[in-house]
């Protein structure tokens, strides 16, 4: 009887300990304080054409309404649904494009693309794509209200290579080398495949 008493009172003791580790373990689980986030001065390596919002007349202005787009320049290959930036300069693009805006300049040419009230909604994959070692950097720089929405499939299945990266665009805006963003407007990235941005080398935000 009295070895049941024991037990009896070591097993009443274990409930108590979990009780107390089980009420410890809740109130470690309250919400804390709330936490503000104090802003404080950044130091990166931003360069002149990372900071550079400047454009005259000499830029080449691309409005879009739809699936059709006019250019200022022949320099720009307009498809239904599709422009594509061959060449270094800077490029001001306007409107609605329901398709999809291509870089296809050579690894040592700079494009800067003013996004100026545009927006780009894609059906076939990226909204803003360039592949590998086409176009050295892209600075793109925000003006008015900017959406970029990417497709919810996209048309090329996307597979991983031995180190696990995907071998294909899987980002709302792709770009296989170096993409900065500055100016003062706002930028709207809608991804309904998988990431909204993806540099393959250097990113770089510079909006204040």
């Amino acid at each position: 009887m009295k070895f049941t008493k024991q037990i009896i009172n070591t097993v009443a003791s274990i409930f108590l300990i979990s009780l107390v580790h089980a009420q410890e373990n809740i109130e470690e689980q309250k919400p804390q304080d709330e936490l503000v986030l104090i802003p404080g001065p950044i130091v990166g390596n931003y360069n002149k054409n990372d900071l550079n919002e400047i454009y005259d007349e000499s830029s080449i202005e691309i409005q879009c309404d739809g699936v059709i787009c006019t250019s200022s320049s022949d320099t720009v290959l307009l498809e239904e649904g599709k422009v594509t930036l061959s060449n270094a300069g800077t490029y001001i693009l306007g409107g609605e494009l329901n398709g999809q805006l291509n870089i296809d300049a050579t690894k040592e040419d700079l494009i800067h693309l003013i996004l100026r009230n545009s927006t780009i909604s894609s059906d076939f994959g990226p909204a803003l794509y360039s592949e590998k070692d086409k176009c050295k950097k892209l600075v793109i720089t925000t003006e008015g209200q900017n959406t970029i929405s990417d497709s919810i499939n996209y048309p090329l299945e996307n597979t991983e290579n031995d180190e696990g990266n995907s071998k294909q665009p899987d980002a709302c805006i792709f770009i296989s080398n170096n993409l900065t963003f500055n100016g003062k407007g706002s930028l709207d990235v809608n991804a309904n495949f998988a990431d909204g941005i993806r540099s393959k080398k250097k990113f770089k935000i510079c909006f204040w």
